[in-house]
């Protein structure tokens, strides 16, 4: 979505999961978007071997949180 309404940015989606960076894949080659980079990777370790030198305009986590019968290991 957020590469359908801006054509002129670069969109990057980083997924961990094999499974779901699969669907990624397989629903971005289903909506041709030039300006989408799907990338299957932990995006910790993603980001860390980047250059520097790189910065983003904007950064979304979507992320489930993990420990919802843990208030304290919650996002």
């Amino acid at each position: 979505l957020l590469a359908k309404e801006d054509p002129e940015k670069l969109v990057i989606g980083v997924e961990r999961t094999k499974e779901k960076a699969d669907k990624f894949l397989r629903r971005k080659a289903n909506h041709k978007l030039e300006n989408l980079v799907a990338v299957h990777a932990d995006v910790v370790p993603w980001l860390w071997h980047l250059d520097h030198k790189i910065h983003f305009d904007k950064i979304w986590i979507l992320y489930p949180n993990p420990e919802l019968g843990n208030k304290n290991q919650r996002w």
